[in-house]
């Protein structure tokens, strides 16, 4: 039962728009360079800052 219910969520999750799109971002102050996701209209960092 559980596993019937599982293929129509997957279909669903993949049918949204949800692609993630990669970037870099660099910081002015020491010239680092930092790698960006896009999920939707958000922009996340991938790790911390170092500064």
């Amino acid at each position: 039962m559980k596993f019937s219910l599982l293929i129509p969520a997957l279909l669903l999750m993949a049918s949204l728009d949800m692609a993630a799109t990669q970037g870099t971002l660099i910081d002015k102050r020491d010239g680092q360079k930092y790698k960006t996701v896009k999920i939707g209209s958000q922009t996340w960092m991938v790790a911390k800052l170092n500064y």
